[in-house]
């Protein structure tokens, strides 16, 4: 009897010894799958903010509703403050690659350090600071202010409404940044104003009214302009 209940014992230890472990291999690889992040698609991206069908009077909603000359302003300059918005979102995260401080209000470039030898040798910085890809629009009818405080407020807009452009911006330049060595030099910093101009074309596209034939027949584009006011 002794010898029967041995038996029995080791069956049971043989059986379960091979099923505990099946168990906790199937349970760790699902938990990785369920971890591990989808591969970043930049195509299928620009693709969904095509799709979108953004138009530049959606910028009116930026602007409190008692404010009608801001909205105006907005809506009228719908093409520059995209554009512009672009800008601030693309050259914030490039200056973060690059662990540089965060973007300044626009001045003209300073060639002095470069050709004057009386100065200190130029940094990498004054480098980057020369060739950085801005154009910021400066209206001197802008008295109230109106554009500028449209900018300010259009960038967490599109962020809220297209957080995907923020995102493509930063895996492109991480992407750049590690295929160039990690090296903060002027080649890299030349590689990244192109990957820049590159991306920033085409979001600009994908954003720009009337870019997606299915939204032709949006009624938004058969109102008046007084509707979006």
């Amino acid at each position: 009897m002794f010898t029967e209940f041995l038996i029995c014992v080791c069956l049971w230890t043989n059986v379960h010894a091979g099923v505990i472990p099946t168990q906790i291999s199937i349970s760790t690889t699902a938990d990785l799958a369920t971890t591990t992040p989808k591969p970043f698609d930049e195509d299928v991206e620009i693709a969904k903010i095509r799709a979108s069908c953004f138009h530049y009077r959606d910028f009116g909603q930026i602007a409190d509703e008692k404010d009608i000359g801001r909205r105006i302003f907005a809506i009228s300059l719908g093409p520059i403050l995209l554009s512009e918005t672009l800008q601030v979102i693309g050259l914030t995260e490039l200056r973060r690659t690059l662990n540089f401080p965060p973007l300044r209000p626009w001045q003209p470039p300073n060639y002095e350090n470069f050709f004057n030898a009386s100065k200190p040798k130029p940094t990498i910085e004054d480098y980057y600071d020369i060739v950085e890809p801005r154009s910021f629009f400066i209206s001197s009818f802008d008295k109230d202010k109106k554009h500028e405080n449209n900018l300010i407020a259009a960038v967490p807009y599109l962020d809220s409404r297209f957080p995907s452009i923020r995102k493509m911006f930063r895996h492109k330049f991480d992407e750049i940044f590690e295929s160039c060595g990690k090296k903060i030099e002027p080649k890299t910093i030349d590689e990244m104003n192109h990957g820049f101009y590159v991306l920033f074309m085409e979001v600009k596209k994908a954003l720009t009214p009337g870019s997606e034939s299915e939204c032709w027949d949006d009624e938004l584009y058969d109102q008046p302009f007084s509707n979006h006011i």
